[in-house]
């Protein structure tokens, strides 16, 4: 399988060495199959488009029912569950096609999201790998969720002293992680390592 790939991904620059790749295969495939191939191609590869994407806003609207909002709120019903579901694929779609709309190449998008991770889920994981006092759920939550937001902050405001703000946001979510490990229960180092 590999080598098909890689076989088809060099005739594509070669015969569309101006379009990226994923232009440059469908134009080949397109030029190259006969009229009736082609129908079933488009169609073939509009289906797994549809099957991927259906498969993530399932999994993001099961992840935030059953997971966030699981666990936020004690024995919740079946039917709720699935009514927040429901409602949970809707808003994803939406958000989904708003981001869409901003990002014209996917790298971008993948940069942005990796850098957000980065200023939030940096200093929780080596924390909790590392460091050896109190731990609490609280503070990786914090730290996180500090991170991140001190991420997006940077980006709607950008500060004009530094050209890089991620060693901010990470001081800013190494603050919430002190400051969250003071709150709530600690977990003890069984705990620490299931989790």
């Amino acid at each position: 399988m590999d080598a098909v790939l890689a076989s088809t991904g060099m005739m594509v620059n070669v015969t569309h060495p101006e379009l990226d790749p994923g232009t440059g295969y469908v134009t080949m495939v397109l030029e190259t199959l006969p009229v009736g191939l082609r129908a079933l191609f488009v169609v073939a590869l509009i289906g797994s488009a549809i099957s991927a994407l259906d498969s993530y806003l399932l999994c993001g609207g099961t992840l935030f029912a059953y997971d966030i909002y699981g666990k936020l709120r004690k024995n919740p019903s079946e039917r709720e569950l699935l009514i927040l579901t429901r409602i949970s694929i809707v808003v994803l779609g939406i958000v989904g096609l708003l981001v869409a709309s901003k990002f014209t190449v996917a790298m971008d998008l993948f940069g942005l999201v990796s850098a957000i991770w980065a200023a939030g889920g940096v200093i929780p994981v080596a924390g909790a790998l590392i460091y050896k006092g109190r731990k609490t759920p609280a503070g990786g939550l914090l730290s996180m969720l500090g991170g991140s937001i001190s991420y997006i902050c940077t980006l709607i405001w950008p500060v004009s002293f530094v050209d890089d703000p991620l060693p901010l946001c990470f001081l800013a979510s190494l603050i919430f992680y002190i400051i969250g490990n003071r709150i709530g229960k600690p977990l003890d180092q069984g705990e620490a390592l299931s989790v």
